[in-house]
């Protein structure tokens, strides 16, 4: 009486699920190294899954909960990403055709099948060790050089850490067979076995679709078969099945050097002004068959297969100024351009006569009744002007500038109007001095430093232009007979993006190896539950029992590590936006401002402090010395908190991409999430001035702190006051030090946890020291204003993270500090148009565009989602979730074992009567007390 049900262990598998969102709790963020301890396993796996989900939804103001991906969802991806542009019907008629549940203008790709597209790549790999055993390997005799040789050799080490299980797809075919027919040898492959298997998986619909059944058995066809001619559903059958319709995609590409658009396209699409469609050759580079194409110009196209949609468009995109996706060539250069633009901003604009315009009488505003409103329109006119210097001459510097430097260029002409430009803004004022309403190139004697940098950072940025102009000089047939040259000339873009795919596969590998974990963990089936025997029960019943397992990451070292041995990029798929990197630069001159403007105050203002105190007879003003060493000191903290902030800010930005990915910060189920989808993404173009800014800020508020606390401690005037003040919070601190010492032993001996074991005594201690603290809180509150200012002072410039509490950082619809979201923002921005799985989908939809029907037909779709159920059985919640169809009671649960109702976790949605309902829970509340009963009689076993 005591062996549960199997519909209520099944229904206990679902609902007793660790959920990522409830360990939240246990992460522990170091204030300092911005570490944190992320779950691995299973749950975090699932929690990316739904991350995804969240990034790539663009429904407004609310998600959809359950994770699903509609056909506007990839129309306005592939328009963002990639620039192409389609309708939803096109969509529709090919992607949710092809690789969701059909074209229905409902239809979506819930997480299930989003794991089964993600999977492709891996089922190629694993489908080529079983039908062919591996590929054939080269040998030194193959290459002309030893160095081609040893390249050759790097790739295929790469390639060979990224090969899944070898076994993979047997040990899933004997889950299937054995869950579904209970005997996992293989059997005749008709309709009659596909049904089985269908309803097996509670995918009834889909079982009584005859025509999808022929359609599953002829992509399983031309391998071995059993008497009556039916092919056997051996292990090379199903990987077969699994791999026929998705053939163009070319493993190779996961280690080749090349952009995703380079790998499905091999051309830019786009269309001119005549609106006719016309093909550019791409300059990303590609590696294929272990032989290194670097070539930039005259690439042939992959060309135009049958089947292929003809209508997709390629729009111009701005790609070199393209800070959302960056599909710049070097971003090197772009953090230099920026860095260059505000010296030369500093150096050339701030010294402009812009006050000029603000021509209305001074001295009728000063005589006028409306003197405060003249002043006003002056502000209004002065703020226009910069408005205008930076708009227009920022825009044109680093628009201008940036021309050639982008992933797609092979234009000399391009290349030379950069190259002008850059020099027209940088290199001429450095030379020739004119005075202009908003430019004014005239030195300032004592301030050539940022000339000079202005200066050098035009001279690196003609260098960089002039590399990739030296590149599109080398004649076609040197470069390809040259890998090194090849590999020399590759664009750090096309790196980064070779790195965010070894991501992807990696990423999948380990989500595929965490599910087979949970199969082979060893559980004991309960008694009488047939359920359970199978690998399929197993693994939910595992599922439940899973306990969160937590690896430390994040932190200054861990990044640094992680960076230098690339594993935050091939293993993480981390994109550093070139905002991020460039503001984070450009804190580094900061930290050197403020380390010489401090120094040379000292220095410079020494002869004034003489002169001061040579005037002050009765001494009253501080002395020299001391008005110096307050500098010093003030230039000491204040340099070390800049250098502080811009040592956390891109370890804070890669951990808190790790939080949103792992759940540590919900993203699909937490309403509060919705605050980052707004559409103000221009917001995020705040960030480079205020990472600049702030870290000035930060700077030179702890040194004015510093410099005043010291100068008080120092002035003879103050001295005393100052020296009697201190004494006091000292007496006071060690007073509370004695009382925290002596009830650090009170406390073990009166409390536990909420709980007193001596009332008495902890009643009168409790009133003796309230008493106390009547006088003692003076000094809390003190300490508590002072770590306040200093708090909110070492804050101003750190707007990676909330520094205001939720309950106090709104007033009204107000934010009081709106800068922490439009970072996250800024991340998020990013992750929806890098992270390592929504490139590889980009990459899936892109080829079912490039080859239509060719690719990703609906038969082999089924088989893969076939593949996500047997090894991933909880994915099987998401499904019925974003197909309320798969919910309706009017399905005999008797007639298949982990159908919909037996996985679908109790929600409004269901349909079942009352009367089941309430049959069932009765039931399961009497297991649960004869469980309790029974837990109470071993304790008190135990006790005896």
């Amino acid at each position: 009486s005591t062996t549960p049900s199997r519909r209520s262990l099944l229904l206990r598998s679902i609902n007793e699920a660790p959920a990522p969102a409830r360990s939240a709790t246990c992460y522990c963020i170091g204030v300092m190294s911005n570490s944190f301890r992320r779950p691995v396993g299973v749950n975090a796996d699932i929690a990316e899954l739904k991350y995804i989900a969240s990034l790539h939804q663009t429904c407004q103001p609310d998600l959809r909960t359950d994770g699903s991906i509609k056909a506007i969802d990839i129309v306005c991806f592939l328009s963002s990403r990639y620039g192409i542009r389609v309708s939803e019907d096109q969509i529709r008629n090919t992607v949710m055709k092809g690789l969701g549940g059909g074209d229905e203008e409902e239809e979506c790709i819930d997480l299930t099948e989003m794991v089964a597209i993600l999977l492709i790549p891996l089922l190629k790999k694993a489908a080529s060790d079983v039908l062919y055993d591996g590929g054939d390997t080269k040998m030194r005799k193959d290459f002309r050089t030893s160095w081609e040789y040893d390249e050759y050799l790097k790739r295929m080490d790469i390639a060979n850490s990224l090969k899944p299980d070898p076994h993979i797809i047997r040990d899933v075919l004997g889950m299937i067979l054995m869950d579904t027919t209970g005997d996992a040898a293989p059997r005749s492959l008709d309709t009659d076995l596909l049904k089985q298997i269908l309803k097996g998986y509670g995918e009834f619909e889909l079982a009584e679709d005859d025509d999808l059944l022929e359609e599953m058995i002829a992509a399983a066809t031309n391998s071995g078969s059993v008497g009556d001619g039916s092919p056997a559903l051996t292990k090379e059958v199903f990987a077969t099945a699994l791999t026929s319709d998705v053939k163009d995609y070319d493993v190779n590409t996961e280690t080749s050097v090349s952009t995703n658009f380079y790998d499905v396209f091999g051309f830019e699409k786009y269309l001119t002004t005549s609106g006719e469609s016309k093909f550019n050759v791409v300059t990303s580079p590609l590696l294929s068959g272990g032989q290194a194409d670097y070539s930039s110009t005259d690439v042939e196209s992959k060309g135009s297969p049958d089947g292929a949609n003809d209508d997709v468009e390629k729009v111009f995109m701005f790609p070199s100024i393209d800070y959302t996706v960056g599909l710049y060539r070097s971003k090197t250069f772009v953090v230099v351009l920026w860095f260059t633009a505000v010296f030369s901003y500093f150096s050339y604009m701030v010294g402009a006569d812009t006050a000029s315009f603000a021509n209305i009488d001074q001295q009728y505003c000063e005589t006028s009744s409306l003197a405060f409103v003249c002043k006003v329109a002056n502000s209004v006119i002065v703020w226009t002007m910069v408005f205008l210097q930076l708009s227009v001459m920022g825009t044109a510097f680093i628009g201008l500038g940036s021309i050639g430097n982008d992933i797609y260029s092979t234009s000399v002409i391009s290349i030379l109007i950069g190259m002008a430009s850059v020099a027209f803004f940088t290199i001429i004022p450095f030379f020739y001095e004119i005075r202009l309403p908003f430019v004014n190139t005239e030195k300032v004697a004592g301030e050539g430093i940022k000339y000079t940098l202005s200066f050098f950072g035009g001279c690196i940025l003609l260098l960089l232009q002039f590399f990739h102009l030296v590149r599109l000089c080398i004649p076609k047939k040197v470069m390809e007979g040259s890998q090194r040259l090849q590999k020399f000339f590759t664009p750090g873009l096309t790196r980064y993006e070779g790195r965010i795919k070894r991501a992807a596969a990696s990423k999948v590998n380990r989500m595929v190896k965490n599910a087979t974990e949970i199969h082979k963990s060893g559980s004991v089936s309960p008694r009488g539950v047939k359920e359970m025997d199978t690998s399929y029960g197993r693994a939910l019943l595992n599922f439940t029992k899973l306990a969160d397992k937590y690896e430390r990451v994040g932190g200054l070292f861990w990044v640094l590590g992680r960076w230098r041995n690339g594993k935050l990029f091939t293993e993480e798929g981390v994109w550093l936006s070139s905002r991020l990197v460039a503001g984070n630069f450009s804190q580094i001159f900061v930290c050197f401002f403020i380390f010489i403007g401090g120094a040379r105050l000292a220095i410079g203002a020494r002869e004034i402090f003489f002169f001061l105190d040579s005037l002050d007879e009765n001494e009253i003003l501080p002395q020299p010395w001391m008005l110096q060493t307050a500098i010093w000191v003030a230039t000491f903290f204040g340099f070390f908190s800049a250098a502080y902030i811009t040592l956390v800010y891109i370890p804070s930005s890669v951990s808190t991409i790790l939080m949103f990915r792992c759940g540590a910060i919900p993203s699909l189920t937490d309403p509060g999430f919705s605050k980052y989808r707004l559409p103000d993404n221009e917001r995020v173009t705040l960030l480079f001035g205020t990472l600049f800014w702030g870290a000035l800020s930060t700077a030179l508020w702890i040194s004015f702190l510093v410099g005043f606390i010291v100068t008080l401690l120092l002035w003879q005037i103050t001295r005393p006051f100052v020296v009697g003040f201190c004494a006091t919070m000292i007496g006071l601190a060690i007073t509370i030090g004695v009382k925290l010492i002596v009830f650090t032993f009170l406390r073990k001996a009166f409390y536990v946890a909420f709980y007193r074991n001596k009332p008495a005594q902890a009643n009168f201690a409790g009133l003796v020291v309230e008493c106390w603290n009547l006088g003692l809180t003076t000094g809390y509150m003190i300490g508590r204003a002072a770590m306040l200012i200093l708090a909110t002072a070492l804050y101003l410039g750190r707007v990676d993270v909330p520094f205001l509490s939720p309950y106090v950082g709104k007033i009204g619809p107000m934010t009081l500090d709106a800068f922490p979201v439009t970072f996250r923002k800024d991340l998020l921005l990013h992750d929806a148009h890098r992270h390592p799985y929504i490139e590889r989908l980009g990459v899936m939809y892109m080829l079912k565009l490039r080859h239509g029907d060719n690719f990703g037909q609906r038969a082999g779709s089924c088989w893969r989602l076939l593949f996500v159920f047997a090894l991933m059985p909880w994915m099987r919640r998401y499904r019925i979730e974003s197909r309320p169809h798969l919910q309706e009671g009017d399905i005999d649960p008797s007639l298949f074992k982990f159908g919909s109702q037996n996985l679908l976790k109790r929600s409004p949605l269901s349909k079942r009567s009352n009367a089941s309902n309430s049959e069932e829970q009765g039931e399961i509340q009497r297991l649960r007390q004869q469980v309790s009963s029974l837990k109470k009689e071993i304790e008190e076993l135990k006790k005896s």
